[in-house]
């Protein structure tokens, strides 16, 4: 044998031996895993083998389907059923339905078989939006739009939620099937949107939902760009572990893609297809799952490729185990549902809010026009489209009034600059000749800086208004969207998101401005932590005091951290139920007139520099000459109203206090005191913080006794001669006339020069008295010692004051510093000048003083004797306003962008003074208070006498605000007091905050 052939000899024996050595270790080594596998499809299981080799061809080819239903009524359920069982079809995909119909059929469906059925829907990214009765949630948005990661974690929670909560285990995303229709120029924008669909698909089947997601639908040429990007896609579907790939077309293209996915990525999950009819092609070596409406044909054509030899038995038997496998792994997750219905149902409205905001962009704001500064500017709307706008036009009403104007009278330049002119445009769905007209009309007009330009919907109709200093882009053009674009303009809701993507050279990819959140937003309970639960609780506390007789209606509002969560009327103006509360109706606020007025105009004062905490109320005053000679040395220093049933032992209260009988019922009760009055003690040398502490020594009430008893004045200035002269038929003497009675101080009828200052219906106070009453008033004698005494005569002489020092009233200094520019509509004194009594609820039917039904004047006699504008009374307002204005304290000063207040007032305002336990016109929290019993000393408010109350507290960053009637028809009702309605509303606030984690640092 020559060397050449030993040397060959010796080449082959090294092969053998290093071949056979290879197969010995393949053998006798563990498989490896793929890097990116799916864990349970790598299972070696042979339960599942067994039920393979007993089943049929013709079941194994309904494993390979999905039934895609139309519909899962009741008279189609058991049709459906019924097929998917027989064929042994693997699953559903289900269309929306009823609660109660989508639960049934899934229980119906997963009776019966081994491992659970897959049963899912469609979806875009996730979200499966099945029921009829939960709000749809906007998952393009979401996925277009830069949103927070506390924003897409509440999207997934809330997605597992709503699969577990029906039953489902299955979601088979389709959001990225349109990527082909992306530019170049907006990659950003594209990574943007496949890696958070991604992400969230990931977080599903983390979390024990199969997900299949969706590859490219269209047809790419492998040189392109788009090619390329699809090959990424797929290379980020394997590294995610997505465990089902939903393929499109039939074309030799995306065949390529497919051998990339298997051959190159070493995909190891299962491929979807949808089936709609038609012939099966080719391809069915690389899918493993059919989802198809028509099941019957597809398994038929199954069927023929199976008879053909197309389909062989071990590939289908490859698939069937990929499927059962899948199947056994989702019968071993543990799907359970942490909410219920009605808690998902608020959730999902706050999250679909989330989005809708996160996908709004202030695109342009020259000149920081937002947010509008004042709420008491004139405003047009001019509507773009065939929308009527109505629940932006809703939404801009709770912050100002405005004026439709049409775009015609705009290109007429029938304007003017100090207007702002907000065009509101959805353009979906007009035809070209509309738009060009539309276009033209926005062509003549010569733009302005107080003009703004609103879009919502598709962004390509920014470029009509790219001419303007202000535009703003809305995605949605439902109430959400709507509601969203008005708050943006004023403030309500910050903005600070920008562009996606390029629309035009002016308006490119990352444009957009930030808008500060500088007034409330009206809001959803969920949007400030609060569930549904503590809403229902509050319905009920109203409620039954409706039922309970405690009043026939009222209003209440709340608001956390600046989101009004709860406007709300209950009930009727009177108990015969003829008319219904509306939120703008108004209520006699009683003694909220003393922080809602007074106290506000006071600290506006101060903070504008002409007043001072410790400034003399003589200051204010060129008339402060006091007759000591006129007054009496006995001398009433505490009034106070009574009814009898309430006085546990009447003669221990006669031996402190005299009394005077109004009626059956009520009585005056005082206490006297004889001292001397000298100089050194009056009214003008209390100082403006001793009046708002009540620590001024002022006695309780106004002298205003011989007015509210006129009926038991037997002191007549005629001789009887004369009275029997002037009515001899009807007055045998005196006493018996109580026209002359009347008479003495009032008239039932205007006289110029006489008697104008009018104080209920057919019922005027002589010029002669409103003189006297003054005269009265200064000379009441103070207590020499800082003695803390709650007194209506402090808030009056204050409010006296501050029109001393205007020189108008208190009523215009606040329409015109505070009222107009917050936009409050709904608070004003004697109502009836603007107002119908069908928005007035009636107060009470007096019977002693005025003796008539009290609708729209005040209730208060001091206040009506001063005509109706008063500093401790008089004032009617909603619920709403009040606590609107109560959010210029809770934000130190500021709103709408400016300062009103100085914010180191307020806090020492607020603070409790020990000698008293209030602050400076505010009432603190104490044991005294009616408030919650959670409230501490950072709350702070005032109640009034016809059953109302405000509280604000500033460490929970609560308002809260309460009116009613109470004491309609009969000032004896005081069940809202042993009910404690307003202080249970109060309590359930301040329990759910604790409930829900929500309270802030200690301050």
């Amino acid at each position: 044998m020559n060397r050449r052939k030993r040397h060959i000899i010796i080449i082959l024996l090294l092969l053998f031996l290093l071949g056979t050595s290879y197969v010995f270790l393949r053998k006798s080594s563990p498989k490896i895993k793929p890097i990116f596998s799916i864990d349970f499809l790598e299972n070696q299981d042979n339960q599942i083998y067994s039920l393979i080799s007993h089943m049929s061809i013709e079941e194994k080819i309904g494993m390979l389907i999905l039934y895609k239903t139309d519909t899962i009524s009741k008279e189609n359920a058991l049709l459906l059923t019924n097929t998917i069982n027989r064929y042994k079809i693997s699953g559903a995909i289900i269309q929306a339905d009823s609660i109660s119909t989508v639960r049934n059929f899934v229980k119906n469906l997963k009776q019966g078989d081994q491992f659970c059925k897959i049963i899912g829907c469609q979806s875009l990214a996730g979200f499966p939006n099945v029921i009829q009765e939960l709000p749809e949630l906007s998952e393009e948005l979401l996925v277009n739009t830069e949103t927070s990661d506390s924003i897409n974690k509440l999207f997934t929670s809330l997605a597992k939620s709503y699969i577990y909560n029906m039953g489902l285990n299955f979601v088979c995303m389709e959001g990225l099937k349109h990527l082909s229709n992306f530019k170049p120029d907006n990659l950003y924008y594209t990574h943007q949107y496949v890696s958070k669909t991604i992400d969230i698909a990931q977080d599903l089947g983390d979390n024990g939902i199969l997900v299949c997601m969706s590859g490219l639908k269209s047809d790419f040429f492998p040189d392109s760009i788009s090619f390329s990007n699809s090959l990424d896609l797929y290379r980020s579907l394997v590294y995610k572990r997505i465990p089902m790939i939903l393929e499109y077309g039939n074309s030799g293209i995306q065949n390529q893609s497919l051998k990339y996915l298997k051959s190159k990525l070493k995909f190891q999950g299962l491929i979807a297809r949808e089936f709609e009819g038609g012939s099966v092609h080719e391809g069915i070596f690389q899918t493993d799952l059919y989802i198809s409406s028509k099941p019957l044909v597809l398994i038929d054509s199954l069927k023929n490729l199976y008879a053909r030899g197309k389909l062989t038995i071990d590939n289908l038997n490859q698939k069937v185990q990929k499927i059962l496998l899948t199947r056994k792994w989702l019968s071993e997750q543990n799907h359970e549902a942490k909410l219920g219905a009605a808690q998902l149902e608020g959730k999902l409205k706050f999250l679909e809010r989330q989005i809708q905001q996160n996908a709004s962009v202030v695109v342009k704001n020259t000149g920081d026009l937002l947010p509008f500064l004042s709420q008491n500017s004139k405003f047009n709307i001019i509507m773009l489209g065939n929308k009527p706008f109505r629940y932006f036009r809703e939404m801009f009403q709770n912050y100002s009034n405005y004026k439709i104007v049409s775009i015609d009278a705009c290109a007429r330049k029938q304007y003017n600059n100090q207007q702002f002119h907000i065009f509101v445009a959805d353009l979906s769905g007009l035809g070209s000749i509309e738009l060009k007209w539309i276009q033209e009309k926005l062509d003549q007009l010569a733009v302005s800086d107080s003009m703004v330009f609103v879009n919502f919907g598709s962004y390509s109709n920014l470029k009509i208004a790219k001419d303007f200093p202000v535009i703003v882009q809305v995605n949605d053009a439902g109430k959400i969207g709507q509601e969203t674009a008005a708050q943006i303009l004023f403030g309500g809701m910050e903005c600070n998101n920008r562009m996606p993507f390029r629309v035009s050279e002016k308006i490119n990819a990352g444009a957009g401005c930030n808008v500060p959140k500088v007034r409330v937003q009206y809001a959803e309970p969920i949007d400030a932590g609060v569930s549904m639960n503590c809403i229902k609780e509050i319905d009920s506390i109203a409620l039954s005091g409706i039922s309970n007789g405690a009043f026939p209606g009222c209003q209440v509002f709340i608001a956390l951290d600046g989101k009004i969560i709860m406007n709300k009327s209950y009930g009727f103006h009177t108990y015969d139920k003829k008319r219904k509360v509306k939120n703008n109706h108004l209520y006699d606020i009683a003694s909220l007139t003393k922080i809602a007025a007074t106290t506000t105009a006071t600290m506006l004062m101060i903070s504008q520099g002409k007043m001072s905490l410790d400034d003399k109320l003589g200051e204010f005053f060129k008339d402060t000459d006091i007759e000591y000679t006129r007054i009496p040395p006995d001398t009433i220093i505490h009034v106070d109203t009574l009814l009898l049933s309430e006085v546990k032992n009447m003669r221990r209260l006669l031996r402190k206090r005299d009394t005077i009988h109004l009626s059956d019922s009520i009585i005056i009760a005082y206490d006297t005191m004889i001292y001397k009055l000298t100089p050194k003690v009056n009214i003008f040398k209390r100082t403006v913080r001793e009046v708002l502490s009540h620590l001024s020594g002022l006695p309780p009430a106004m002298p205003i006794l011989k007015y509210i008893i006129w009926n038991q004045d037997t002191i007549l200035p005629y001789p009887d001669s004369i009275v029997y002269a002037l009515f001899p038929d009807s007055v045998l003497s005196r006493k018996d006339s109580l026209k002359l009675l009347f008479d003495k101080y009032f008239t039932d009828h205007p006289i110029k020069d006489s008697s104008e200052r009018k104080i209920a219906e057919n019922m005027y106070l002589k010029n002669a008295y409103c003189d006297t009453f003054w005269i009265d008033t200064k000379q009441i004698r103070v207590y020499n010692k800082s003695v803390f005494m709650y007194s209506d005569v402090n808030m009056n002489i204050l409010q006296i004051a501050i029109d001393s020092a205007n020189g108008y009233s208190i009523e215009k200094y606040l329409r015109e510093n505070i009222y107009d520019e917050l936009g409050l509509d709904n608070i004003m004194y004697n109502p009836l000048r603007y107002r119908d009594t069908i928005e007035i609820t009636p107060t009470a039917d007096e019977k002693y003083f005025r003796r008539q039904l009290l609708h729209g004047y005040v209730h208060d006699e001091s206040a009506a004797l001063l005509g109706g504008i008063a500093g401790n009374a008089g004032l009617f307002a909603n619920a709403h306003d009040l606590g609107v204005l109560m959010h210029v304290f809770l934000f130190n000063g500021y709103y709408g962008g400016k300062k009103y207040i100085n914010s180191q007032l307020i806090e020492e305002a607020t603070r409790i003074i020990p000698e008293s336990g209030r602050g400076m016109g505010f009432d603190i929290a104490g044991p005294e208070a009616l408030v919650a019993k959670g409230a501490g000393p950072s709350c702070y408010g005032h109640t009034g006498f016809t059953g109302t109350c405000i509280w604000v507290d500033k460490k929970y960053g609560i308002v809260y605000v309460f009116l009613s009637n109470r004491v309609y028809p009969s000032v004896k009702n005081w069940k809202i007091n042993t009910l404690k309605i307003r202080q249970n509303i109060h309590q359930a606030i301040y329990d759910e905050i604790k409930k829900e984690s929500l309270i802030k640092d200690s301050l």
